[in-house]
């Protein structure tokens, strides 16, 4: 049995990704998919630890709860994913369930709650919680985006009572998150690359909506505007999170990061005279109407129109570049996003 285990450990520890496949796929007893699910949940786990410097098996409460800190911006059913991973490795194994103890059942109880009170929001209540009217959501800009972060930083954590410590310890996350992403991005060691507005052609800008007090528009423009003078790919801006976006003396940065969640280049925004194509004002409209707090920069809609907690999908970016072509009078089936993309020589 020791023998057993000691194999499976190695493979479950493994830096080859292979080897962690091997395991989901043929030494367990899983249908396909969960295998498949299970697989990636348990590697990102993984990788987590190794990066942080925490044992994975056995793994313990602080450890499952510092991840799920990390996590927390994934949507709920991405979390119970990777806790019931975690929790089928360990029971595998014969070892207790970390996922359901001590610190880690506190901050999953926190997170779940938080996730679904994001869901349920409507439109109308996420949009009508701002202090702000419509018309400073929609022109503020730079200004406007600063004083909304400042607020996030530093006034949110006073109003929380002694007693709330998962809330309390959501927003020092945020906080050392926010502080950690601007050394990085403002680092001189990371390349930057300047957003250029010149750079974009005619047909590219009718494919950008009229600026509007709606959720959607307000999020399909800071997308479209990003990818147009940024030259960014849909992977790339859909990884891109709140703590990214870093006001910075008269522009914006907003940082880029690789698959792996390395930094990769910074990307300098300036602000326009022209709302229509102010990439600045675009952003900091989304950001501050739709009231993000953490998390992912760019989020999923439901059915209904509810703004979810959950990252936009890929294809989901098709289709909006795809509506706005439409809607434009272009021929959408001639859009993608790709098209939105130019070369290192447009920018300059």
């Amino acid at each position: 049995m020791a023998g057993q285990d000691s194999s499976l450990n190695s493979l479950l520890t493994s830096e080859e990704r292979a080897q962690v496949d091997e395991f989901f796929f043929d030494r367990s007893d899983l249908a396909s998919t969960t295998a498949e699910t299970y697989s990636a949940s348990w590697w990102d786990f993984l990788t987590w630890c190794k990066s942080h410097g925490h044992e994975a098996i056995p793994a313990n409460p602080e450890t499952i709860a510092e991840y799920l800190q990390d996590r927390r911006h994934y949507s709920l059913s991405t979390i119970r994913n990777r806790l019931s991973a975690i929790s089928f490795v360990h029971g595998h194994l014969d070892l207790g369930d970390p996922t359901s103890e001590g610190r880690a059942a506190e901050v999953r109880k926190s997170i779940t709650q938080e996730k679904r009170e994001e869901e349920t929001r409507s439109p109308g209540e996420q949009l009508g919680s701002r202090p702000y009217s419509p018309s400073e959501i929609i022109r503020g800009g730079l200004p406007l985006l600063r004083d909304y972060l400042a607020g996030l930083k530093e006034g949110s954590v006073e109003d929380i009572g002694e007693e709330d410590t998962g809330r309390h310890d959501r927003w020092e996350s945020w906080r050392d998150r926010h502080e950690q992403a601007r050394e990085t991005w403002l680092d001189p060691l990371v390349s930057r690359e300047k957003a250029s507005v010149e750079a974009m052609t005619s047909e590219q800008r009718e494919l950008i909506p009229e600026p509007a007090f709606s959720l959607s528009v307000m999020r399909d423009r800071a997308i479209l505007l990003l990818m147009a003078t940024a030259s960014l790919s849909r992977p790339e801006v859909a990884r891109i999170d709140l703590v990214d976006v870093i006001p910075d003396d008269d522009y914006l940065l907003v940082g880029v990061r690789r698959k792996n969640g390395m930094p990769d280049r910074a990307i300098r925004v300036s602000e326009l005279d022209s709302i229509q194509v102010c990439t600045v004002r675009a952003l900091s409209a989304w950001i501050v109407g739709a009231g993000l707090a953490g998390g992912p920069l760019f989020r999923a809609f439901d059915a209904h129109g509810n703004m979810k907690s959950s990252r936009i999908g890929l294809s989901s970016i098709n289709l909006l570049v795809r509506n706005a072509a439409e809607v434009a009078g272009l021929d959408s089936k001639e859009w993608t996003p790709s098209q939105l993309q130019h070369t290192p020589q447009d920018l300059q």
